[in-house]
Parts: C-alpha cells; sequence; structure tokens
C-alpha cells in the first residue's frame, strides 16, 4: 500500500515537473516577443533614446 501511495505521488510530482518545464518554455517566448514589441514601439516613440536623426529623417513628425 505503501508504495502504491509513493508511486501516485511521484508520479503527480512528474506531472507537475513537465507542466513547469512547459510554462518556463511558453514564458521564454512571451519574453522575446515582447522584447521585440518593444523595440518596435520604441522606434516610433519621440521620446525614444533610441529615435535617431536618420529615423527622424524618414518620420518628420517625430523630429517636432
Amino acid at each position: 500500500m505503501t508504495d502504491n501511495v509513493e508511486n501516485i505521488i511521484l508520479e503527480h510530482l512528474r506531472a507537475i515537473r513537465s507542466d513547469v518545464g512547459n510554462i518556463r518554455a511558453d514564458v521564454a517566448e512571451i519574453k522575446l516577443r515582447l522584447g521585440s514589441i518593444e523595440m518596435s514601439v520604441g522606434i516610433f516613440t519621440p521620446a525614444s533614446r533610441f529615435c535617431t536623426a536618420a529615423q527622424t529623417a524618414w518620420m518628420p513628425e517625430l523630429s517636432e
């Protein structure tokens, strides 16, 4: 009986570990995608420190 309970517990722990691994991979992907979005938005933000003269040349409204 004790072995059966231990096996069930171990089985659940393995499932939890697998789920945590999947969540970790999902969060890593979300971070990459969010970083990409932040960079894209940053290019079009006039107050951005990444806004360069070359960018304002083709988008005159950023230079105001």
